[in-house]
């Protein structure tokens, strides 16, 4: 959980990070767009239920994820889903609309206006291929899928596939590998890294305002975490 929420691998045994190597999940491990997104969901469902109203939610969330982004520092992922997030917010303020494409592109544009050598980064490269791939080749692998009567499930498998038809030739030349299996194992352990992280930010608010009722939601992630465990294990398994 500790690696999970702070991006600290070296807390992870060599035998647990080698599962996700061969399982094509290590983005699990770094932070990245789905740790801000994580936050900022957490974040807005806190200042609604407190009643501080739409408007002033997003405004709130919106300094808090740049604050978050200035202490983690240039990391791509984080900076590229923070922009992306703070648009698409501050749509919500003004009441104008905001398109994920837009924003991706305006990403895009400041990170590489500020330190032109991103481009070089691996990270960063991932990063916007990941979003990239999802929002151009799930429309197509959505047709292959939505044939099927899956549900959920459906709809993960077309956006999994998707990431992995759109960075796999950036995997296989910054990594020398491609990972097939990684498809079936993000069906299950992005939604188990979603509680993992939950859990772990609830945990550290309740730590500071009543310490037991933390142990819950640390037992929890810690449960998450012993799943994902399993689940990588079998996918790992696979030739």
């Amino acid at each position: 959980m500790i690696a999970m929420l702070l991006g600290e691998r070296q807390f992870i045994p060599k035998e647990v990070k080698e599962l996700f190597v061969r399982t094509g999940t290590m983005h699990i491990l770094a932070i990245s767009g789905l740790h801000v997104g994580v936050l900022a969901v957490t974040i807005l469902w806190v200042l609604n239920i407190s009643g501080a109203g739409i408007k002033g939610s997003n405004l709130i969330t919106v300094c808090l994820l740049l604050a978050y982004a200035l202490m983690i520092g240039p990391v791509p992922s984080v900076w590229r889903a923070v922009i992306m997030g703070v648009v698409m917010m501050l749509g919500y303020v003004f009441e104008r609309k905001s398109g994920v494409r837009n924003s991706l592109g305006l990403a895009l544009f400041l990170m590489l206006a500020a330190d032109p050598g991103y481009f070089y980064q691996p990270g960063f490269i991932l990063s916007f291929g990941c979003v990239a791939s999802i929002l151009y080749i799930t429309p197509v692998t959505d047709r292959i899928f939505r044939r099927l009567p899956l549900g959920y499930l459906s709809k993960a498998l077309s956006v999994s596939l998707a990431v992995w038809v759109g960075i796999f030739p950036l995997q296989m030349y910054y990594f020398g590998n491609i990972t097939p299996s990684g498809i079936l194992a993000n069906l299950l352990a992005i939604p188990l890294a979603s509680v993992i992280l939950i859990s772990g930010l609830c945990a550290m608010v309740l730590a500071a305002v009543f310490p037991p009722a933390s142990n819950i939601f640390f037992m929890s992630g810690e449960g998450a975490g012993t799943a994902l465990q399993m689940w990588l294990g079998y996918v790992s398994r696979i030739p």
